[in-house]
């Protein structure tokens, strides 16, 4: 399965807008069969950008299940592969003259299928199998890191390495020696890609958070309209939770926060939730649905956010730790190595 595992800043959200074509003379096709498919069944291509899904193109299955997409894409990158009516998403590596084909055993589960057709689609699918460690923040395991440098070292050409050297390795401490050098090696393979041209932007930032540094103060409003400043929790441990309603690994991780919170709240942690919503509704809704007790705040800009910019945040979810005096711990924490920091801080030692 072809899925994204962060909610990014260039495929992320919900929502749906019709483009124009674009027109070339080198369009790609995807060629594909669902076994059980109704005829008629629309499936598009689409590109994630400014918060909406852009369709691109679009194809009708036929009465054997079958169906043909072709057209323009503006750049080689990932896009999606969707099904009119449903909320799943394949991620779709594609370029200007790709041949694709995609193959799924059954309607129900269409979005289970096998893509293939391209060295690019064979280096994404590699890589979506260490997502999971990633995602989990699975630290010791460095064969596996290793092994993942190796796959984009060895893959330096495809469109591909920028997008995930920039979307799941860039905001890694432990990676920022090989994204350096990775970076390079695209502004010299791949300059004229959009993921290129971010890395290099972002390698010329000062990072603004950094270990043992004093947190940059937040002072947005909560829902109730009331602005609640970050620096007023000093004295307790804060976990900074960067998050938003539409995303689903956000939404995921939810309950396990809550779990923290109510274990470790009368200890004297506390969690200081930014939202990336622009939706006021949606933002509160989600707090309600998900029953999370602590504290909210969002300036409703959605990525244009200024706490998200001050923290250099390009995926949510995204954490920042900090200890009793508001100085950072650690970045970008879950699951387990979470709540053993956030123990370790609150007992002191």
């Amino acid at each position: 399965m072809l899925h994204s595992f962060l909610c990014l800043a260039l495929l992320a959200g919900s929502g749906i807008r019709v483009v124009p074509d674009n027109p070339t003379n080198n369009p790609y096709e995807l060629r594909g069969h669902v076994r059980d498919m109704p005829a008629g069944t629309k499936l598009y291509v689409s590109q994630y950008r400014n918060l909406h899904h852009l369709r691109l193109d679009s194809a009708v299955v036929d009465a054997a299940g079958q169906f043909v997409l072709r057209g323009q894409v503006p750049e080689p990158g990932i896009y999606s592969l969707g099904v009119s009516g449903r909320r799943e998403i394949v991620s779709l590596p594609l370029a200007p003259g790709a041949q694709l084909r995609y193959e799924a055993a059954s309607a129900e589960r269409w979005a289970a299928g096998q893509l293939s057709g391209t060295v690019d689609v064979a280096f994404w699918r590699e890589f979506i199998e260490y997502v999971p460690y990633l995602f989990e923040q699975h630290k010791a395991d460095d064969r596996r890191l290793r092994r993942l440098r190796g796959l984009i070292r060895q893959n330096a050409g495809s469109f591909v390495g920028p997008y995930v050297v920039k979307n799941y390795l860039a905001r890694q401490e432990s990676q920022q020696a090989f994204v350096d050098s990775m970076t390079a090696e695209y502004v010299r393979r791949l300059p004229e890609l959009s993921a290129t041209k971010v890395l290099a932007e972002n390698r010329t930032k000062v990072v603004p958070v950094n270990k043992a540094d004093l947190a940059p103060d937040i002072n947005l409003p909560a829902p109730n309209g009331q602005p609640v400043a970050l620096s007023s929790l000093r004295g307790k441990v804060v976990l900074v939770d960067f998050w938003a309603s539409w995303c689903g690994p956000c939404r995921a991780e939810n309950p396990a926060l809550v779990r923290l919170y109510q274990q470790y709240q009368p200890k004297g942690l506390e969690i200081y939730s930014v939202s990336l919503d622009d939706s006021a509704a949606k933002w509160q809704k989600a707090i309600a649905t998900d029953g999370l007790p602590w504290v909210h705040v969002s300036d409703l800009k959605g990525w244009q956010s200024v706490a998200g910019q001050a923290y250099n945040v390009t995926a949510v979810p995204y954490s920042v730790l900090l200890d009793r005096e508001g100085r950072v711990v650690a970045k970008g924490l879950r699951g387990p190595a979470l709540e053993k920091q956030v123990a370790k801080l609150l007992s002191g030692r």
